[in-house]
């Protein structure tokens, strides 16, 4: 059976070939039709080294590598190239480390839409830990739910909302929370 997943914004299918290969065919949905697109699996395919998967870790690595000085993250009036920004999330990662955060530890992240809410996307997984992003605008009953089928180690708050947090705290499992000012 043909499996399907989407690739750049068409579908790829990969049927088994002769000989154990694998044929790649891309589609583009374009006016709700699906029209086989030959172009992108020829640029894809066609180059050694470009089956290399650019994950969002790689691609922030790269980034500070060959653009360190361009901005990579603005903020209201504050604005971070990517070499301190990600100065900025490897400094959070070792605060985690330090607090006993490790591999597949649950690490509940409660803030707004905010360059600190960024961080947190590539400074839990660096460390190997997965990040459990809360939705601000829950209420506490949610959190309480939430926080505990996560089984989060710890609640990383913007101080915002560290009086929601406060409330709920005896209704958690034992854990810590740790508040992250804004700056």
């Amino acid at each position: 059976m043909a499996r399907r997943s989407f690739s750049e914004g068409g579908l790829a299918k990969e049927k088994p070939a002769r000989r154990g290969r694998v044929t790649r065919h891309f589609f583009s949905l374009t006016s709700g039709r699906l029209t086989k697109s030959p172009l992108f699996s020829e640029l894809l395919f066609s180059r050694p080294g470009m089956e290399t998967p650019l994950m969002p870790l790689e691609f922030a690595r790269r980034a500070r590598k060959l653009y360190p000085k361009q901005i990579a993250v603005i903020d209201g009036e504050s604005r971070w190239n990517y070499a301190q920004f990600l100065d900025r999330c490897n400094r959070w990662s070792t605060a985690l480390q330090e607090l006993g955060i490790g591999s597949g530890d649950r690490v509940a992240y409660l803030a707004p839409n905010s360059h600190a809410q960024l961080e947190s996307f590539y400074a839990v997984p660096q460390i190997g830990a997965v990040l459990v992003p809360l939705n601000h605008c829950l209420i506490a009953d949610d959190f309480v739910y939430l926080l505990t089928d996560s089984g989060a180690r710890i609640v990383c708050a913007d101080c915002d909302y560290l009086e929601t947090i406060d409330s709920i705290r005896s209704r958690l499992p034992r854990g810590r929370t740790l508040h992250r000012p804004n700056g």
